[in-house]
């Protein structure tokens, strides 16, 4: 262990206001010891700030007494709550844990108060990432529904020269934005989002993607491709809790630097210039899957209605590529026809 000790990791005071002895067993020690050779040193390491233990071991009793739950990881040596002493630094460590990826579970407690993490030695590693609020007391995810068939997306034959679209088969439901997620490419098939009037508050520093458990994703590293957003980060920048919903994989398709860093950024400008002006609804994608590379679109798509006309207002494809082309695409229009976005959205296609 090269920058925690057992005496922090054992130490409580709740136990010492208590009289309690909060010593743990060669077992539970052992378990301590993985979690700061496999999570908390690599961690420090990486984010280069301390990082303090508020709660490490805690006997049963200790664990009853400060109001843990019943199956605490703590009382096996699991788990630690820690702190890198501000919100801002304790986001950063999330995501360094995150994407390192060995871990059972990791919480982010109270808007980043503190973060709660875990790894387990008997059992699988969840890779658990959640979100926890001190007024429910229950981790935030998005509504998760099975769908066997969505509609739309049976018609999922040709359009604007044979794009293919890939079978959705289960929706999440945030409150910003509804993400059709197909298991077939590891990807959202599409996702619909409303935008009017978006406001820029927050920037995105040192937010990172999320993996959704259970959900696999295309593996970035060593490509040309980006995390591309389909409902934007910059759209959705009211607060840092709002933002962070964004950066869900479910919301991402690989997108080559070039298309993601150009063309659709500067579409992505001018549909939220528009929205300055009327409500619209947007709804994006992919297509064309494994022309490229498996697991990879060809074609990414993007059509945008105002909800006070219900008219289209774009209509365009892209080729995903080194040297990306934009073209309207008439057919996306009468394949999403504004009727039929409005039920997606608001939930009608189940």
């Amino acid at each position: 262990m090269q920058y925690f000790t057992f005496y922090e990791l054992e130490y409580s005071e709740a136990a010492i206001s208590a009289g309690i002895k909060n010593a743990p067993n060669p077992d539970q020690e052992r378990n301590l010891r993985l979690l700061v050779e496999f999570v908390l040193d690599p961690a420090r390491e990486l984010l280069g700030l301390p990082i303090i233990v508020t709660s490490g071991f805690r006997n049963p009793k200790v664990n009853a007494l400060v109001g843990g739950v019943k199956n605490s990881q703590h009382m096996l040596g699991e788990a630690a709550d820690i702190t890198a002493g501000s919100k801002t630094n304790n986001r950063e460590l999330f995501y360094i844990i995150e994407e390192q990826g060995n871990f059972d579970q990791l919480i982010a407690c109270n808007d980043y108060e503190f973060l709660h993490v875990s790894y387990a030695l008997n059992k699988t590693n969840r890779k658990e990432a959640l979100f926890k609020t001190k007024k429910k007391k229950t981790a935030t995810k998005p509504k998760i529904k099975k769908s066997l068939m969505l509609a739309f997306l049976l018609l999922a034959g040709t359009i604007c020269h044979a794009q293919q679209f890939a079978p959705a088969d289960t929706i999440f439901d945030f409150d910003l934005y509804r993400s059709c997620y197909s298991y077939q490419q590891a990807s959202p098939s599409y996702v619909v989002y409303r935008l009017y009037q978006p406001k820029a508050v927050v920037k995105r520093d040192n937010l990172r993607f999320i993996e959704m458990p259970g959900f696999p994703h295309f593996d970035y590293k060593g490509t040309p491709y980006d995390r591309g957003h389909l409902c934007p980060a910059a759209d959705c920048a009211a607060s840092l809790a709002e933002m962070g919903m964004t950066f869900y994989y479910v919301n991402a398709l690989p997108q080559h630097y070039r298309l993601n860093r150009g063309a659709w950024k500067r579409y992505e400008n001018v549909v939220r210039n528009a929205a300055q002006l009327d409500s619209l609804l947007v709804i994006c994608g992919g297509a064309n899957w494994g022309e490229v590379e498996d697991l990879v679109p060809g074609l990414c798509w993007k059509i945008v209605y105002s909800m006070t006309d219900t008219i289209p207002i774009m209509s365009l494809s892209f080729t995903n590529c080194s040297e990306p082309v934009v073209s309207e695409c008439d057919t996306l229009r009468s394949l999403f026809p504004y009727y039929k976005m409005l039920a997606i959205w608001k939930g009608g296609n189940q």
